[in-house]
Parts: structure tokens; C-alpha cells; sequence
């Protein structure tokens, strides 16, 4: 005779046991987590956010800003072009303000660059 039978696993983690913590504990965290990040409101998506997204990829590519670890200069690259590719595609149909902030971003990750690739030669 088999009975059906359900093991609850109520061990908190320790140091000892770290991994182990109960099922339903693990979903309570998620659970938190998850409602963390709908109360962080993202950016208006606009033209200026996404120049600023573009080029902050680029910085982390160089090695340089947040969450850089090492350099990628082809992927760098990449999103220098891709700013550029913009700045051909939208010209003459950019606000006075969203003109000069491409200008600008795309000038100084330019200068960024040819330092970061002069240096590793």
C-alpha cells in the first residue's frame, strides 16, 4: 500500500546550507523582487534617452562608466557607428538641443575611442 505523501522542506540558509532555503521562502523573494522593479519607473522613451543608452553601451565597451569590466573596441565601435548612422539619418529633422547632445556624445566617445585604441598599441 502506497500513500501519497508531501515533503515540505523548512530549513532557513545558513552559512552551512547556503542554496537550501525553503520553496516557499524562495517564492516570497521573488515576489518582492518582482514588485522592486515595477516601482522603478523607467526613462520616457525619447530620442535623447536612447542617444544616452546608445552611448552609455559604447563608455562600457571602452571600459569606462558603471558596469564596465573589460574593453570590447569592436563592439565599442559598433555603437560609435550606429550614433553616427543616426546622426546622418535624422539630419535636419532633430530639435536644436537633441542636434547639439548627438554632436557632443558623438565627438567625445570618438575622442574616447582613438585614446583607448592608441593605448593599446
Amino acid at each position: 500500500m502506497e500513500k501519497d505523501f508531501e515533503v515540505r522542506d523548512k530549513r532557513v540558509a545558513t552559512s552551512d546550507n547556503v542554496g537550501t532555503e525553503p520553496v516557499e521562502n524562495k517564492k516570497e523573494n521573488q515576489h518582492e523582487a518582482a514588485q522592486d522593479k515595477k516601482e522603478t519607473p523607467l526613462p520616457e522613451a525619447n530620442f535623447m534617452t536612447h542617444i544616452i543608452s546608445l552611448s552609455s553601451m559604447a563608455y562600457m565597451c571602452m571600459g569606462m562608466g558603471p558596469g564596465a569590466h573589460q574593453s570590447d573596441p569592436e563592439q565599442a565601435k559598433y555603437f560609435i557607428d550606429t550614433l553616427g548612422m543616426l546622426e546622418e539619418k535624422t539630419k535636419g529633422n532633430l530639435g536644436v538641443d537633441e542636434q547639439k547632445m548627438l554632436t557632443e556624445v558623438l565627438y567625445s566617445l570618438r575622442m574616447s575611442y582613438v585614446k583607448m585604441t592608441e593605448q593599446k598599441v
